[in-house]
């Protein structure tokens, strides 16, 4: 019976020796299958001071699925071309036991961030796979991060005042690593006893503005400043690596004192007065500005009349004086107020005209410009200086007959005289009667000349004589500052058929010059532009008057 039992064992024995060995042998043949992965190592790229990328390409996974895959890297010294005698010094060989990316798993291709690098240093990097054989790497290659240093310039100081000035920085480079600051930084010389004078090379730890931070370039407002003081300037730019500097430049703040260049008178009327000054502010913000008048006082100032309410045109301002009485001496100055005190011009003398009233009892203001007084207002009597009345025409065919003077309200309207006047045939402007005040007349060809002359022209005078605004000019009336004060109004005329026209877009102004038998000039005001024109005797047209 033992027999039998030992005999059984050992089958079963042997049955399990050779299942064991044929187990094995199947395992063997399927470990002889399996490779390492084929991988190459990609161009690095996108190299700054501290960081670049890399990767690779699988090329296999060996039979095996890749259970890690990145780039793995070393420092080392550049290498230099050796001579062909010496002996080469060895490529160092990065593994994954140093430095490394972890860029997941799989047989894709990758690319990997490599971060934490040093600025200015070369690297050895090689791309990496690992699957169940071990782990394969590609070829090795080299690259040299940048130095981080910023590359940058100074730009020009601009719009230096007394207080302030703008300058800013162009950022060549930003070596390779993120701006995280920039600006620009100044100082002033400080001479301290028994030292040398020397120019400062201001840093951040002197004055400075910040303005964020990007690759951009940048403009900096510089304030706080001090009046009439000479500054050093340069643009920084701070990375992680550290500030860099742009050239030094300087730049002398101004002395804050404002000063009247010139003042100038424009319009003189009875009751109010027109100036144009000319002004530097110093380089100080100017608080105020205007005009200051007594007919008392011969050197008024701001505890006088004063007025601030102007027309700013950036160092020339035009300002206006109202309340004045008629025919009245005044004395006036021009004022500028910034923090560094109040400046005056020189006193100007100037005397209102006294209007003058016609013999109906219609009192007009007044202008002077250049050498001659006028009316400015268009002229609305209805009789002669000697007392007999001017006809009033209203019928459109006895209007175009007539040969002798005659007046006519534009449409027969006359709730529109008090703004446009009257419209006059040049019969009227001819008659011995005289139709305007003692002491006035019609002006001459000549006389219009004069005056638009003096206005620089008929290209531009126009503009300088008609009233601003669009409240009775139809047209966008754009470039009419009325500077002149002359006021001229779109009081259309009457043609010689009888029909009036042009209210509203045109101003037309009789001379007393004949222009032969059957015509007459006249002025025509259209645009920023006077025409000089040849019209027919019979039109309606208005009259300005002009002082003897």
């Amino acid at each position: 019976m033992k027999t039998k039992i030992s005999y059984l064992r050992l089958i079963i024995t042997r049955v399990v020796l050779m299942l064991m060995m044929g187990y094995t042998q199947i395992i063997s043949q399927e470990n002889s299958t399996i490779k390492l992965p084929v991988l190459n190592t990609f161009e690095v790229e996108d190299v700054l001071a501290e960081s670049a990328t890399c990767g690779g390409e699988i090329v296999s996974d060996g039979g095996s699925f890749i259970v890690e895959k990145g780039v793995c890297w070393v420092s080392g010294k550049k290498l230099t071309t050796q001579k062909s005698t010496d002996q080469k010094p060895p490529i160092p060989t990065p593994t994954i036991t140093g430095n490394k990316t972890t860029d997941g798993e799989g047989g894709e291709n990758f690319l990997s961030y490599m971060s934490g690098l040093k600025p200015n240093t070369t690297y050895y990097v090689r791309a990496y796979a690992t699957n169940s054989a071990g782990t394969k790497y590609g070829k090795t290659t080299s690259f040299t991060t940048q130095d981080g240093v910023i590359r940058i310039n100074t730009l020009k100081v601009d719009s230096v005042f007394a207080e302030s000035a703008t300058c800013g920085g162009e950022i060549i480079s930003n070596g390779g690593s993120e701006i995280t600051e920039k600006g620009v930084c100044w100082a002033t010389i400080q001479k301290k006893p028994g030292q040398k004078t020397s120019i400062p090379t201001p840093t951040i730890g002197d004055y400075k503005t910040n303005d964020g931070e990007g690759y951009e370039s940048f403009i900096s407002s510089i304030n706080e400043l001090s009046s009439n003081t000479k500054y050093y300037l340069r643009a920084y730019a701070t990375n992680s690596v550290g500030t860099s500097y742009g050239n030094t430049l300087s730049f002398t703040t101004q002395d804050g004192i404002a000063e009247i260049k010139n003042i100038e008178e424009i319009v003189i009327l009875a009751d109010a007065a027109s100036f144009k000054i000319s002004f530097t502010d110093g380089g100080a913000v100017i608080n105020a500005k205007g005009i200051c008048w007594s007919s008392s006082n011969q050197t008024p100032s701001t505890k006088d009349n004063v007025t601030d309410d102007n027309e700013d045109y950036g160092d020339m301002y035009i300002i206006k004086i109202n309340g004045l009485t008629p025919g009245t001496l005044y004395y006036a100055r021009a004022y500028a107020i910034s923090s560094f005190g109040t400046v005056y011009g020189n006193t100007i003398l100037f005397t209102t005209p006294a209007g003058v009233t016609d013999i109906d009892g219609n009192v007009y203001n007044t202008i002077v410009i250049g050498t001659q007084e006028w009316m400015a207002e268009n002229l609305n009597v209805t009789h002669y200086r000697n007392g007999d009345a001017i006809p009033n025409v209203t019928d459109n065919t006895a209007w175009s007959g007539l040969s002798t003077g005659a007046f006519c309200d534009y449409n027969n309207d006359v709730n529109i005289v008090a703004t446009y006047g009257r419209l006059y045939n040049w019969y009227a402007v001819a008659d011995s009667r005289n139709i305007v005040p003692t002491g006035w007349h019609v002006p001459t060809d000549a006389e219009w000349q004069t005056l638009v002359d003096y206005l620089c022209g008929e290209e531009v005078s126009g503009g300088k004589m008609k009233e601003a605004g669009t409240a009775r000019w139809n047209s966008s009336n754009e470039g009419a500052m009325n500077e002149s004060g002359f006021s001229a109004l779109p009081g259309g005329y009457r043609d010689n058929d009888g029909a009036y026209r042009l209210i509203g877009d045109y101003a037309i102004l009789w001379s007393s010059s004949e222009d032969g038998s059957y015509h007459a000039w006249r002025r025509d005001f259209f645009s920023n532009i006077i025409n000089r024109c040849s019209s027919k005797k019979q039109n309606g047209l208005s009259i300005r008057c002009v002082k003897d």
